[in-house]
């Protein structure tokens, strides 16, 4: 707060605030500097393109502050550090002298990592979920096909391909209806991969969700064997993939997979997925489906 003002926060959100994290698993930390900060950004404009200004303005503000941010870290805890501003959203890695890793990115109150979580929060609330999630998770990590630096998947974008799934099977509920009259606001108004605002909006009222229909007594095992099934041997790769439907519609016009980013239609969350990576998760799912209904062992398909 010395440094950033008494506004400042720090604030937990992928896998650790979903409910969804694991003894491997790296913490992601967002630091918030308040509304003055948002505001001083947001008032940065250009003659020419406002727009492009304003985007790479958000970006540079960030990364300086990471900077500062990054040294602190280093002088003052004697962690070591890396900084990553090539990425998307520009982070710095921290580690300290056991393995413990944490990512620290720079984002405003209501951002797009927390809203994520947020999400998912509604689906792991049921604890067979929240296993499954668990489980296919930690199976992706294993099977090398839980790394996005390396071509194939990462973790947001494996949850969607699951919860597309548990849609499919009537498991989970559409967490993005809107019954009649439903005037509630939006959670954020947030800048999406194409440049644009968007209002974002799930509901986040249990009691409201529509449940009509839905499984309600089911087998941990049997979903998991439906889901290496369903994506060994049903689902065509060529088709675009969403949550926000149970049936994958759109073919594939760039990318060689997308998985729709539930909140920002106009970002592909597997965008860096590569050719030999997708042959690596379709023959691992395929493996997978093989072992468990020959054998019918989860503990064999790591």
């Amino acid at each position: 707060k010395k440094s950033f003002g008494k506004e400042a926060r720090l604030k937990t959100f992928g896998s650790a605030a979903a409910g969804l994290c694991t003894v491997e698993s790296d913490l992601d930390v967002c630091l918030s500097l308040g509304r003055r900060w948002e505001t001083k950004i947001s008032e940065k404009r250009s003659s020419e393109d406002e727009e492009d200004l304003k985007k790479d303005a958000w970006r540079q503000e960030k990364i300086d502050i990471l900077r500062v941010f990054e040294r602190k870290i280093r002088r003052v805890m004697r962690f070591k550090t890396t900084c990553i501003f090539g990425a998307r959203f520009p982070i710095i890695t921290v580690k300290d002298g056991v393995g413990t890793c944490v990512d620290i990115s720079v984002q405003p109150r209501q951002n797009f990592g927390r809203l994520i979580a947020r999400m998912l929060k509604m689906y792991t609330g049921d604890e067979k979920v929240r296993k499954i999630m668990l489980f296919v998770k930690v199976w992706s990590k294993r099977r090398s096909i839980n790394q996005a630096f390396e071509g194939t998947l990462n973790s947001f974008s494996l949850s969607l391909l699951l919860v597309h799934h548990l849609r499919r099977m009537r498991i989970v509920p559409d967490i993005f209806r809107r019954e009649e009259g439903d005037n509630e606001p939006a959670l954020a108004v947030l800048r999406c991969a194409d440049g644009r605002f968007r209002s974002v909006w799930f509901q986040t009222d249990e009691t409201k969700l529509v449940r009509e229909g839905l499984k309600r007594d089911f087998e941990v095992s049997e979903v998991l064997l439906q889901f290496f099934r369903y994506f060994a041997h049903e689902h065509e790769w060529s088709k675009k993939i969403s949550i926000r439907e149970e049936i994958c519609q759109q073919d594939i016009t760039e990318h060689v997979l997308w998985v729709e980013d539930a909140l920002d239609p106009s970002n592909n969350a597997a965008r860096c997925v590569d050719d030999e990576g997708l042959e690596r998760i379709r023959n691992e799912f395929m493996r997978a489906s093989n072992i468990f209904e020959k054998r019918g062992n989860l503990k064999e398909i790591w």
